[in-house]
């Protein structure tokens, strides 16, 4: 969400080493609300998101761009993304805004 209360698809990415804050490429997706809700988690060394349109997204090793890699079968937002193995990532929880809350769980794998 911006300051103005509108949401965005606007990427900032942290550094801890440096303790500075950078800007990263914009999320994929068809609308701005993409990026309302997401889902994130490193694994094996590379940032994936999971967005409101139901995309799953993994960051360029130079930071510099989203690569689609999957799609949930069921798009949720406000959920939990975790990894199972060195490949696989579960998803938990969240909600719809046609189907509302979920219960079940997905995993998508990587290879």
């Amino acid at each position: 969400m911006q300051e103005e209360g509108s949401p965005t698809k606007l990427v900032s990415i942290y550094n801890p080493k440096s303790e500075k804050w950078t800007d990263g490429p914009e999320l994929t997706g068809e609308k701005a609300i993409a990026g309302f809700g997401t889902s994130s988690f490193a694994l094996d060394g590379s940032l994936y998101v999971s967005t409101l349109e139901g995309l799953l997204l993994k960051l360029s090793d130079d930071q510099s761009s989203w690569t689609n890699v999957g799609t949930l079968e069921r798009a949720r937002f406000f959920h939990r993304m975790l990894p199972v193995s060195d490949s696989k990532l579960l998803f938990v929880g969240g909600a719809n805004m046609s189907v509302g809350k979920f219960e079940e769980v997905e995993v998508i794998d990587l290879k």
